[in-house]
């Protein structure tokens, strides 16, 4: 008897040698179809990107190579692929890469997957830097793949950046991405517990903080796809109202930001009224940032009154 879970998707399987070879374009209408009715939110995407992946070119080779055929070794690659998008699986942590800020970044099971809204954070913390030049000490508290640290850093060359988390799985790929991309100068990976851990861990208080902490109400957590949650339920998950990291972050403030220092929060697009209400008493001015879909997505704070 069905429990109504929806079978896993059948990828195509390898021809036999009694049989014409696929080409490109057919594996990706084939498996463009199987995504759609599994729902995957971009199938087409999905599937040139993990074909792309077994045959080691970029994305947007194969539209000069779709009468290619493939052999069996690389169907049968292209279809164990398939087969672990179909247990839910990101395609992230499948082709363990993600780009972010237009920087090629390392993803792998156990660490937050950088989404395109974030770089709405890092556009606010941008102008800020650029604008005090002399807020040279950044924190980066909860920094999964190190996305953020790395973006601020790689844009601003004056800046030293400490990016901390408590797990070990976030840690590793972080400082694997920041030896990438030739940073390892200036932003500090560390083991540290929210703001005031990673104040301790750097010496001293920062001129600006950064934060995309878990800001999922656990309502909502309920509610998400089957791939999503494959991603760390602590990146993820915020409490009742999804804001107790926000709240433990304003509570340690003292501790880890220095007078007239700047704040930059990713929040929940239904979160903005009462993330201003935890920061307003603190600071001089206090505002929500929308993304490019017009919701409430960044908590810019700036001049701190300690």
């Amino acid at each position: 008897m069905s429990d109504g879970t929806p079978p896993e998707p059948q990828p195509p399987r390898p021809t036999s040698a009694s049989t014409e070879a696929k080409t490109v374009l057919q594996l990706l209408k084939m498996t463009t179809e199987l995504f759609t009715r599994h729902r995957v939110e971009a199938p087409r995407l999905e599937a040139e990107l993990l074909l792309a992946h077994v045959l080691g070119c970029e994305r947007i080779q194969l539209y000069v190579r779709f009468d290619q055929p493939l052999g069996d070794a690389e169907v049968a690659a292209f279809r164990e692929l398939v087969k672990r998008r179909g247990r839910h699986e990101p395609v992230q942590y499948i082709l363990g890469r993600r780009e972010f800020w237009s920087l090629d970044l390392a993803v792998r099971e156990g660490v937050l997957i950088p989404r395109p809204e974030t770089e709405c954070l890092v556009e606010e913390a941008l102008a800020h830097l650029r604008a005090h030049p002399d807020a040279r000490r950044v924190g980066d508290v909860g920094t999964g793949s190190g996305a953020i640290a790395i973006a601020l850093a790689k844009e601003v060359p004056a800046i030293e950046v400490w990016a901390g988390d408590i797990a070990e799985v976030p840690l590793a790929v972080a400082a694997e991405n920041v030896v990438r991309h030739g940073l390892a100068e200036r932003v500090h990976v560390v083991a540290a517990d929210l703001l005031a851990g990673l104040a301790h861990a750097a010496g001293g208080p920062f001129a600006v903080v950064v934060s995309n902490p878990p800001y999922i109400a656990d309502a909502a957590y309920a509610t998400l796809e089957p791939h999503v949650k494959r991603e760390p339920e602590l990146a993820l998950r915020g409490g009742a109202d999804g804001l107790d990291l926000v709240r433990r972050l304003a509570s340690e403030l003292a501790q880890g930001l220095a007078e007239g220092g700047a704040l930059f929060v990713e929040i929940d697009a239904d979160q903005g009224e009462r993330a201003i209400a935890l920061m307003a008493p603190r600071f001089a001015e206090v505002r929500v940032r929308k993304d490019y879909a017009g919701r409430d997505r960044v908590l810019v704070a700036t001049g701190f009154r300690g």
